[in-house]
């Protein structure tokens, strides 16, 4: 029912869906080469210069070229444009949905399979290949979501966003979201396990909210990013955290203790990740 509609070409703004549908399609291919990447470039031009805006266009670019490269790595995405997740990018040009149809946009991929944290790329597997370039053109999608109406205010939450700011497109598109949100009358959410990834996106970001940590580490550096001292007793305190206790920083650089308490406790069964929480909404 869903395929075809993350298309790059199609949901990417249109300073920025020539360059997301290269990092797409490059992110699909295994130990792309130089040549590969070349090919591929070459063809996404050529079909945003035709004006189309589907990457199905782009493989048949491919696998028509008169190169070697430009065939391999058509054929290569032949292989996996019909593979699971994959089938979310690949489109037609015609059928692609960019507005919302409803207040609620919730995209949910039970496919998705993610590599362990700083796990090299030369390690993934074909199944956390393509979904970790999905990623991006979530994000990508709610960039384009949220460009339409600047009247309303909109929210978008995205879910393990380390995954998003492990790559230049993925925080690129971050960026984008974060800077644009104020123009486009939007709040951006950001869940993401190790502070570390924020890296210099630390600036743009006004409210955090630091729950409680699993070591020394993660919470000393929790604590230097809302402008705390990571004293012993302060380490500790965070690491007891549990049960939506938190600190946060507010966008004037105060800091205190928080307790955040479910309204409508059927909400955290519907979106719940943990397996407990998730079989018993199921």
């Amino acid at each position: 029912m869903f395929a075809h509609v993350l298309d790059p070409l199609a949901v990417g703004l249109d300073d920025l869906r020539e360059e997301l549908a290269c990092s797409y399609l490059l992110d699909l291919l295994p130990g792309s080469t130089a040549a590969w990447e070349n090919a591929v470039s070459r063809a996404v031009k050529d079909a945003v210069r035709e004006g189309s805006r589907s990457t199905q266009h782009v493989v048949d670019l491919l696998l028509a070229s008169d190169r070697t490269a430009g065939q391999e790595a058509g054929e290569a995405l032949e292989v996996i444009r019909d593979f699971g997740l994959a089938r979310l990018g690949f489109g037609d040009g015609e059928s692609t949905i960019v507005h919302a149809a409803r207040p609620v946009t919730t995209i949910r991929m039970p496919g998705l399979s993610l590599p362990e944290p700083g796990a090299s790329r030369d390690s993934y597997t074909r199944t956390e290949r393509v979904s970790v370039a999905t990623l991006s053109l979530v994000a990508a999608y709610a960039l384009r979501l949220i460009s339409h109406d600047r009247t309303r205010h909109k929210v978008v939450a995205l879910g393990e966003a380390w995954f998003l700011l492990d790559s230049a497109q993925g925080r690129q598109i971050i960026k984008r979201l974060v800077r644009l949100g104020r123009a486009f009358g939007a709040t951006v959410l950001l869940d993401t396990h190790r502070i570390a990834d924020l890296g210099d996106l630390a600036d743009l970001i006004g409210d955090v909210f630091v729950f409680g940590q699993d070591s020394d580490d993660g919470a000393a550096a929790a604590l230097r990013f809302i402008g705390l001292q990571p004293t012993r007793g302060l380490v500790a305190h965070l690491r007891e955290m549990r049960a939506g206790r938190c600190l946060m920083r507010d966008l004037h650089g105060r800091v205190g203790e928080v307790q955040v308490d479910l309204v409508y406790p059927h909400l955290l069964e519907a979106f719940a990740t943990t397996p407990q929480l998730a079989r018993s909404a199921a």
